[in-house]
């Protein structure tokens, strides 16, 4: 849990502080994020289903 806090804090911190980021970098940023759920969530069904 803390690994993915210390992931998307670089992200978190350009959210808060940037200015005139483009939509692009939100949307990146939100893509990179969904995938480290998706992935993470598939890796912990898949050993759940193993056991």
């Amino acid at each position: 849990m803390l690994t993915g806090f210390f992931f998307i804090s670089a992200y978190l911190y350009l959210i808060v502080v940037g200015e005139n980021i483009p939509v692009w970098v939100y949307l990146i940023i939100a893509a990179l994020v969904g995938y480290g759920i998706f992935s993470t969530y598939r890796k912990v069904r898949q050993k759940s289903m193993e056991e």
